[in-house]
């Protein structure tokens, strides 16, 4: 990994599905950015290893998170949350959290809006995020069977 000096300090953790990813954004895109197929169990602490042992960075330099919230496995965004919430605990007072939703995140990607984004939920259904009223960024949001 290539030495950088960035204070502040913001990394962005997001497990809610396969593969998690960890990373350091700077206003010129990715310092780093790293990624694991496995276990959000093992894999988020894999990842911090890559993000912080080959440099002279810690965690505890962070200021700002970015946490997805989902939606997405149910085990790893737990997982990710605890973690999340013990870097503010540790931070004491001093690290920021912004949370976001993937599929909100995914609609304002594209030139034009998708008629609709889609996500898996829970066994046999579907989490739905299509456009909503005129000028709404966040659209609507149902679970569906997946046979609809």
């Amino acid at each position: 990994m290539t030495e950088f000096i960035h204070s502040p300090l913001t990394l962005v953790v997001d497990a809610s599905a396969t593969p998690i990813q960890m990373g350091l954004p700077s206003d010129k895109g990715w310092d780093c950015l790293e990624s694991d197929r496995g276990q959000a169990m093992e894999g988020i602490f894999r990842l911090v290893h890559l993000l912080f042992d080959s440099s002279d960075l810690s965690l505890d330099q962070v200021t700002t998170l970015y946490y997805c919230e989902g939606p997405g496995s149910t085990l790893g965004l737990r997982l990710a949350a605890t973690f999340v919430k013990t870097l503010l605990w540790n931070g004491k007072g001093k690290v920021r959290l912004f949370q976001y939703n993937a599929l909100d995140l995914a609609a304002l990607i594209p030139n034009s809006e998708p008629a609709s984004l889609q996500a898996p939920f829970r066994r046999g259904r579907r989490f739905v995020r299509t456009p909503g009223a005129s000028g709404s960024l966040i659209g609507d949001k149902k679970i569906i069977d997946e046979e609809n």
